[in-house]
């Protein structure tokens, strides 16, 4: 069945996407962890990685980087509570490195080391 999963992102200031998609892919500590409709109601907490929405050939709609979070999903609702997000298209290697470079924090350093280690990857 097509897009039975509805993803709600939100943002402490605004829901930042409200669709209806095949399977959400979400980062956990360890692992990257697959919701499918028939998931059994869960509460994740969510660590430095990429959230992908997915089709029914698991071919990636959208993905976007995050810092870390909460999912709660119950009866194929998928709500994604974040504070802060980045669209994967919205950030370069560049931009990402200047980022590192500049954070204080050890939490901004290794989301932005992420962020930027991933799209070198993707780049290959």
């Amino acid at each position: 069945m097509a897009n039975n999963v509805r993803v709600k992102i939100m943002l402490p200031e605004m829901v930042f996407r409200d669709v209806n998609v095949d399977k959400v892919q979400v980062p956990l500590k360890d692992k990257n962890y697959t919701l499918l409709s028939e998931r059994a109601p869960t509460v994740f907490a969510l660590h430095i990685g990429l959230i992908q929405l997915l089709d029914e050939k698991n071919d990636v709609i959208e993905k976007f980087f995050i810092k870390s979070g909460v999912v709660d999903f119950a009866k194929g609702y998928c709500r994604i509570l974040l504070d802060h997000i980045t669209e994967y298209d919205a950030i370069t290697i560049a931009q990402a490195k200047a980022a590192r470079e500049e954070a204080v924090k050890d939490d901004e350093k290794a989301y932005y080391e992420f962020v930027e280690t991933t799209l070198m990857m993707d780049k290959k």
